[in-house]
């Protein structure tokens, strides 16, 4: 079902410059006082309404878990076939589908303040990042059977559908978002454009059956 609210929010989000650009809506910086790196407690707030929602729409994902990394904390991951060991220095935003938990280090979360800088407060860009970590739980659920690059583009359009459903404000800044973590090099997760249009797809149709970014 298609969320006419949030049609002038997105629409207005998406331009293209060129042939991959994304440009945000214009609005001011965050102001001074409300900078601040991100907290456990951002965190643990944002996988609380996200867990919420997928447990309303009769998802298995709800045993998903949630493991923020401080101090000299370690927790051990398989990930592509090789057991890994994860510490909070290490830079770790990921799924881990053997224990279904969702891994934040402290330093991911530092990387990522480095680049929103005083684009999106810790709030939203918490639930933005936790929403496509989340999203994989959800596949995971489903059993989804995809390749890297769907599979990434799938998490961000269940992450556009929770974020929506829970009528979250982070959905304004998306387009920021996206913009930003496309200058982050090494992924393979889809281009910037990509990854924002799979998003819109579910924060407007509710529904990730096709990916428009794929």
């Amino acid at each position: 079902m298609r969320r006419a609210a949030l049609v002038p929010v997105l629409a207005c989000a998406l331009t293209l410059s060129g042939s991959e650009a994304i440009s945000s809506p214009q609005k001011s910086p965050v102001p001074q006082s409300e900078l601040r790196n991100i907290s456990s407690g951002d965190v643990d707030t944002a996988f609380g309404k996200l867990q919420t929602y997928w447990r309303r729409q009769g998802v298995g994902a709800v045993s998903t878990r949630l493991a923020f990394l401080q101090g000299k904390q370690t927790v051990t991951c398989n990930l592509a076939n090789k057991q890994v060991t994860i510490n909070a220095d290490q830079i770790a935003l990921e799924y881990c589908p053997t224990s279904n938990t969702i891994i934040v280090s402290e330093l991911g979360f530092k990387v990522l303040n480095f680049f929103a800088g005083e684009d999106i407060k810790p709030e939203p860009l918490a639930e933005l990042v936790i929403g496509h970590e989340y999203g994989h739980g959800v596949q995971e659920a489903k059993k989804e059977n995809l390749t890297r690059v769907k599979l990434e583009l799938e998490a961000d359009c269940y992450s556009g559908e929770a974020l929506a459903g829970i009528n979250s404000p982070a959905i304004q800044d998306a387009a920021t978002f996206y913009g930003i973590i496309g200058r982050v090099p090494g992924t393979d997760h889809g281009t910037p454009m990509q990854r924002y249009l799979s998003f819109e797809e579910g924060a407007l149709f509710d529904t990730c059956d096709s990916l428009p970014g794929s």
